[in-house]
């Protein structure tokens, strides 16, 4: 499927081909082939007899055996639920500038790229703790991105057609077709007229309001966006925050140095009291 049947697919909402399903559905199926039994027993004695005997032939067996569980595995039914299952709760593969033509939503479709990549350095560069994991509670990051991709392909649909029209020379004709209506001789030439400034006004109208749909949309993205801007900042608080509170106690610099000065005062009185005693 090329970027622009994605596209179209985008505009309805239907995110699965940027969900990779088919991806994760072989490489459970994979996985849970090479952990059969039957492919180990297979490796081992292929290798047993292929030491003891000398030859290479028996090797053969391990993929033919590992190929033929694979296929089984990737027509199975609980294969494809577990995959569908977490294709769904999984980030979804972003779409291509390539394929958009309007300002707003490339722009869109480029800090979402940013955004994303920002997160995944702040999670890199965090204390791992599996017990207090803070990206297990941001599944909503995930249904975010979807509704921006989602969003971006109808700024591009709508930002598409209107780079093909010119409001101000429907204006124009709509004037020139008021002047004319103006200059008409017949009431019958001017009724005439009247329908075409009708249809020309309508026209506007609509021109505008889908202008303004499209604001609306890309009002609605920048917000989505600055949350999701705002995750690696928050992320990074939020973990010095929880370390901080680990430790019981605020943190006071004179009261950290404390304990290091009564040892020096205590050293030093050592040493005066020497002095007087010699």
């Amino acid at each position: 499927m090329n970027g622009q049947q994605m596209l179209k697919r985008d505009f309805v909402g239907d995110l699965t081909p940027r969900e990779g399903r088919t991806r994760k559905a072989s490489a459970l199926a994979a996985k849970e082939a090479a952990k059969n039994p039957v492919t180990l027993a297979t490796l081992g004695a292929a290798s047993l007899i292929a030491l003891a005997c000398q030859l290479v032939a028996p090797l053969v067996a391990v993929p033919v055996i590992f190929g033929v569980l694979f296929l089984a595995r990737l027509r199975s039914a609980r294969t494809w639920t577990t995959a569908e299952a977490a294709a769904r709760i999984n980030p979804i593969e972003l779409p291509d500038l390539i394929w958009y033509s309007d300002v707003g939503a490339q722009a869109a479709v480029r800090r979402l790229g940013q955004a994303r990549r920002a997160l995944a350095n702040a999670v890199a560069h965090s204390p791992q703790d599996p017990e207090h994991e803070v990206l297990a509670r941001l599944r909503s990051v995930a249904d975010i991105e979807r509704r921006v991709v989602l969003l971006a392909s109808r700024v591009e649909y709508l930002g598409r057609f209107l780079g093909e029209i010119s409001l101000p020379e429907l204006e124009a004709e709509a004037q020139r077709i008021r002047n004319r209506e103006a200059n008409a001789t017949t009431a019958e030439a001017r009724a005439r007229y009247q329908l075409g400034i009708a249809q020309r006004e309508a026209q506007l109208k609509d021109a505008r309001s889908l202008e303004a749909r499209r604001d609306q949309l890309l009002a609605t993205i920048d917000y989505m966006l600055a949350t999701l801007e705002m995750l690696p900042l928050k992320l990074t608080r939020l973990q010095l925050l929880r370390v901080e509170a680990a430790e019981g106690y605020p943190t006071d610099p004179a009261g950290d140095a404390a304990p290091l000065f009564n040892d020096l005062e205590a050293i030093e009185e050592v040493f005066v009291d020497d002095i007087h005693a010699g």
